[in-house]
């Protein structure tokens, strides 16, 4: 009977120390609580291509130009991304629901558009992106908020194809902006047709080679490739203006043999030829919706 007694203690005591062993493996304490969170309630905001939608800076919501974006790398514990103009880069770590970014830096492009609104929303993400950022993530779309109830709203951008998306071409190369609403869609059926800002454009193309992942990674990497544009047409508007330069510039641009680029959701376009200073003409475009 002794025995019997014993053995049930020893048994009771082993599932408690058991539980107790479970319990401490399921939570993460949180920094300054005597509670615990669980592990599986942390956002996933690291090694994802967050392109931005947004930016609320000082209670002004303001639209963010296409191809602004940022990626944590949860392997260097950096950010990396583009304020939609200038590239930036910066320290990150992600600790339960809260992301710091650290000593951020970038490039000093000279940022304008005709209204204004992409050196106004670069400066707006430089605020906020920048020091310790509350994160909320839901249904692929992620929202960090910083002191004073400033926001930056991002969501889920998965890589970009050639064929299938309206490219919105937002400059010229190599950074010239381009005023107006110049778009491009390249067809399953091998044509390419759009608007340069003023007139529309269609035209044909080929891709002589398969394209080819240059940096394969888990945001998508790089695909290159080669295009040949023929058969350029386009109607006949009088085009005056900034538009009406951009729409020459690009016309140039879009016939005979080019090399084409996409960084995830970055679409660039160069000449085969040195056809100007500096380097090779070309675009810069980025799917309509970022």
């Amino acid at each position: 009977m002794q025995t019997t007694t014993r053995t049930q203690l020893a048994a009771a005591t082993t599932l408690a120390a058991s539980l107790l062993v479970l319990t401490a493996c399921g939570t993460e304490a949180t920094p300054g609580g005597g509670g615990g969170r669980t592990v599986a309630a942390d956002p996933e905001v690291a090694g994802v291509h967050w392109s931005v939608e947004s930016v609320t800076a000082d209670g002004r919501k303001t639209t963010v130009p296409p191809g602004a974006y940022l990626r944590i790398d949860p392997k260097t514990d950096r950010a990396e991304g583009d304020l939609g103009c200038n590239r930036f880069s910066a320290g990150a770590t992600v600790k339960g629901d809260t992301v710091t970014l650290s000593k951020p830096t970038s490039t000093l492009l000279s940022c304008t558009s005709p209204d204004g609104k992409r050196g106004e929303a670069e400066q707006a993400l430089r605020t906020v992106l920048n020091g310790p950022l509350t994160a909320r993530v839901a249904a692929g779309k992620l929202t960090l908020t910083g002191k004073g109830g400033d926001t930056v709203r991002l969501f889920d951008a998965p890589p970009a194809k050639l064929v299938g998306p309206t490219w919105e071409i937002t400059s010229r190369y190599p950074g010239t902006p381009a005023p107006g609403k110049a778009k491009l869609v390249f067809g399953k059926d091998g044509t390419v047709r759009g608007t340069l800002g003023c007139n529309r454009f269609s035209a044909t193309f080929t891709t002589p080679e398969p394209a080819t992942k240059a940096a394969p990674e888990p945001s998508g990497g790089t695909t290159e490739g080669a295009l040949v544009i023929t058969r350029p047409v386009t109607t006949r508007m009088l085009c005056q203006g900034a538009a009406g330069e951009t729409e020459k510039e690009l016309l140039k641009v879009l016939k005979g043999g080019l090399s084409y680029r996409i960084d995830h959701r970055k679409l660039v376009l160069r000449t085969s030829g040195d056809s100007a200073p500096g380097g090779n003409a070309g675009l810069t475009a980025y799917p309509v919706g970022g």
